[in-house]
């Protein structure tokens, strides 16, 4: 996401060297940024002036009122954003197929992971999955580079 107009034309990451830029603290997100980040500093751009917050409504909040220039996140975030008029949508689809998650506990966890698995594998059977991502300019799971034909459920009960 981008201030409205996209006055610095951000196309992708390298726009950004050497401004300020947000993103919600310590997830994946983030992580990514900083390694997008170290790569561009090591071919020689000027390095992008990270600003961790600890939501992504944060981080837009700095964006509307120009702490930063850009804030990286969910193509779907940026899309809804987008459509509410605040910002624009700088670049999308950059890094297809970054990780969601659900989280459960308790001693339905189990059963209620696998209840959501179902319904998003019914979602992708009946094409309802891929008009809401499509809605947003979110990437199907099938483009996934680790995707593996279903939706993986990965349940670790508490010792």
């Amino acid at each position: 996401m981008v201030e409205r107009g996209n006055p610095l034309g951000v196309t992708g990451y390298d726009e950004l060297a050497g401004y300020p830029v947000g993103t919600e603290i310590a997830g994946f997100a983030d992580n990514l940024l900083r390694e997008v980040n170290a790569e561009q500093v090591a071919g020689g751009f000027a390095s992008m002036q990270i600003q961790s917050f600890n939501t992504f409504a944060e981080a837009f909040a700095a964006l509307a009122a120009g702490q930063v220039r850009g804030v990286f996140g969910p193509d779907a975030t940026a899309a809804w954003y987008a459509e509410q008029g605040a910002f624009d949508v700088g670049a999308a689809g950059l890094n297809p197929g970054l990780p969601s998650a659900f989280g459960f506990d308790g001693a339905s966890g189990e059963v209620l992971s696998e209840a959501v698995a179902q319904v998003l594998r019914d979602m992708v059977a009946d094409g309802t999955y891929h008009d809401m991502l499509g809605a947003y300019g979110a990437t199907p799971i099938e483009l996934w580079d680790d995707y593996t034909g279903d939706i993986a459920v990965y349940y670790t009960p508490p010792s």
